[in-house]
């Protein structure tokens, strides 16, 4: 086997790994977050679930570790989890000069992106 032919199934398998850590790394840390939302939630006796907090808001109850402002972050985070490994693929895709592919992946991020603001709004 040449050298050249050796490069491209390590550069793949380097980006396997990326797109597989963003995917478990987002899943994890949103449900870390639910979870702590959960148990505060418990912890300071609310029964039934409110509406999710607002963007303007997020950081303000964020900062007093509101539970429904934990939980809606958990769940932005789930939201954006599949927007990292297009972005990483898009660079795969452009360090190997495929324009092909790179334009695909970027209408599959435009409509990721789109998706998000209108789950969001």
């Amino acid at each position: 086997m040449s050298k050249d032919s050796a490069e491209p199934k390590r550069g793949r398998h380097y980006v396997d790994s990326w797109l597989s850590l963003s995917l478990k790394t987002g899943v994890v840390v949103s449900l870390a977050l639910t979870m702590l939302g959960l148990i505060l939630a418990i912890i300071a006796g609310i029964e039934e679930a409110g509406p999710p907090v607002s963007s303007g808001q997020l950081l303000q109850e964020l900062s007093e570790l509101e539970a429904t402002a934990v939980i809606t972050l958990g769940v932005i985070i789930l939201l954006l989890t599949p927007i990292l490994p297009v972005l990483i693929v898009m660079v795969a895709f452009l360090r190997e000069k495929d324009r092909l592919y790179l334009g695909i992946s970027a209408v599959v991020l435009c409509f990721l992106a789109v998706s998000f603001i209108l789950a969001v709004i």
